[in-house]
């Protein structure tokens, strides 16, 4: 977590890079459990942003990535 709350009051950020075109997008989010929503979302635009499929998903291993429901949300798309 950062020390210091946002303005909009996020202790966390998820960033997410799209390597081929070099992409980013930062979610900030009041708790790590807004994760999952977040990669939903990008999920649905990037094909729209980028042009591109998503074909690989790299991670730290946080928790946050490691779970049921993320595991679903990736097989589902």
């Amino acid at each position: 977590p950062m020390e210091e709350l946002s303005i909009g009051g996020s202790r966390y950020f998820l960033l997410i890079k799209d390597d081929y075109s070099h992409f980013r997008t930062v979610y900030f989010m009041k708790n790590k459990s807004e994760v999952n929503q977040h990669v939903k979302e990008f999920i649905l635009s990037a094909k729209t942003i980028t042009g591109n499929k998503i074909k690989t998903v790299r991670s730290d291993n946080g928790l946050e990535f490691n779970n049921e429901e993320f595991k679903r949300i990736l097989e589902e798309k």
